[in-house]
């Protein structure tokens, strides 16, 4: 996947907390923003905003928000290494500031995590969550590397990032885990598994589904980066979740 551009996303700069953030929205077309509530998607490694064209105008209908990580994109790397508590909390800031009140909460492959983060941390602010090709812990079972390399030099999504930008986002993985309180999530969840992913195998979607609440699964057919390059079918699968599932 080559860099493209964003010509679905109209981006700005923002300072938040004293970071400087490329942030991206996709404004409904069929509907007004009031209509529904605005979609914040959370992208995998090394995924700038160029990566979700796709996807996003495949969602006509819906407002999209999205930001480069620190050291991706458009985004500078951030001085220190980072967290997902304290991404979580800078994704928080963003909405504030852009006078949101609540999001539906979009997690890709390493995104996923940062969803499930989000959802935790800020969960009066969460609507709704879907998480796709991602997994509750890295802690005790690592993405196969050799697998995850193949297909994000296949994507070339890691030449959108710095190398501070890739190490600080692999280095907020190592160790992460959610199964201590996935338990706790009260979001209605959906749950996306692809049925040719590499990266993440089936075991990872089967947790989420059995420890989140209000958890289903869907499977959709492609593999692990099928949202960025074909999301015809799971696009369609998100939306028909976003809006029927009842708001928490």
């Amino acid at each position: 996947m080559n860099k493209v551009d964003v010509t679905t996303f109209a981006t700005e700069q923002m300072t938040v907390a004293g970071q400087r953030v490329r942030v991206g929205q996709h404004h409904s077309k069929s509907a007004s923003d009031q209509d529904t509530v605005p979609l914040l998607v959370f992208s995998g490694l090394g995924c700038a905003i160029e990566h979700l064209q796709l996807f996003a105008a495949a969602m006509p209908g819906r407002r999209i928000i999205t930001f480069d990580m620190p050291g991706i994109g458009g985004s500078p790397a951030p001085l220190l290494p980072y967290r997902f508590s304290s991404m979580a909390r800078l994704a928080d800031q963003i909405r504030d500031a852009l006078e949101i009140e609540r999001v539906d909460v979009l997690g890709f492959s390493w995104g996923g995590a940062l969803a499930q983060q989000y959802a935790h941390d800020f969960g009066e602010r969460c609507n709704r969550l879907v998480l796709m090709s991602t997994m509750a812990s890295t802690a005790t079972s690592f993405p196969d590397s050799t697998a995850m390399m193949a297909v994000l030099s296949d994507s070339g999504v890691l030449s959108m990032g710095t190398p501070d930008g890739n190490m600080y986002q692999l280095g907020a993985a190592m160790g992460w885990s959610s199964t201590g309180w996935l338990h706790k999530l009260v979001q209605p969840t959906l749950v996306l598994r692809s049925t040719d992913d590499s990266v993440v195998t089936a075991d990872h979607a089967a947790l989420l589904v059995n420890s989140i609440a209000d958890a289903r699964l869907h499977i959709v057919r492609g593999d692990h980066m099928v949202l960025l390059r074909a999301p015809g079918e799971t696009a369609g699968a998100i939306e028909t979740f976003l809006s029927a599932a009842v708001a928490v």
